[in-house]
């Protein structure tokens, strides 16, 4: 008898297992498709649960990757609670019941301008009665500085650059323009807003997206 409830034991519980991995499949989305495996799977403190999909590139805990051009879904539902596309990376972490999306900016940053991904903005998704809130993004930049010298050196070899048409390191400088005015630098900023005029030169392609995104990056920090 303890032999046939065991086995009836585990059917159930297998059932249940196998309803919750349905149940959390990714939907069509932003670098997601139906019956994706979600990158991440979280329940919240109210007991919603939420698929993370789209594509990982690094897995820092069970908790916690690193991912970009994804949505995150609603299991229950299917919704989408929010998206982010190709160009837009994120750290997403589960923590204390509740989801925190902070979006990460690749920067020329320190003491020997070392490409590091920033954090930029926070949204956390929190469970309030049967459903969920999602705050309004706010601003965690934070600065890391370069030596004076350096800035100096940086800006001066702009200068020597101005009107001279195009260059194969425009998306290197525009990257340090960035990170420049993100800091508070004006004549960065002026550089990296006027960047066509200023060098001669019309961005397209990859370097005209990193510059819109650069412009609206900058100009939400300093909101």
């Amino acid at each position: 008898m303890k032999k046939y409830l065991f086995l009836i034991s585990l059917i159930v519980t297998s059932n249940i297992i196998l309803g919750q991995t349905k149940e959390c499949n990714c939907f069509a989305g932003i670098g997601s498709s139906e019956n994706d495996k979600p990158s991440l799977i979280v329940e919240l403190s109210n007991g919603v649960n939420l698929a993370v999909c789209g594509y990982k590139h690094k897995e820092i805990s069970d908790k916690e990757i690193i991912i970009s051009e994804f949505n995150i879904f609603d299991c229950n539902t299917g919704n989408s609670l929010a998206e982010y596309g190709a160009v837009r990376t994120c750290n997403v972490k589960f923590d204390s019941g509740k989801l925190f999306i902070t979006e990460l900016i690749g920067l020329h940053v320190g003491e020997n301008w070392e490409w590091q991904l920033v954090p930029l903005s926070q949204e956390q998704i929190t469970g309030k009665d049967e459903g969920v809130v999602i705050s309004p993004p706010k601003c965690v930049y934070d600065k890391i500085d370069v030596p004076n010298a350096k800035v100096d050196k940086f800006m001066e070899e702009v200068q020597e650059l101005k009107g001279k048409g195009y260059n194969k390191n425009h998306d290197l400088i525009m990257n340090k323009l960035t990170y420049l005015a993100l800091n508070g630098n004006s004549k960065a900023r002026n550089i990296l807003t006027n960047f066509d005029t200023y060098f001669n030169c019309t961005p397209d392609g990859a370097l005209a997206e990193q510059w819109s995104d650069a412009i609206w990056a900058v100009s939400w920090v300093k909101k």
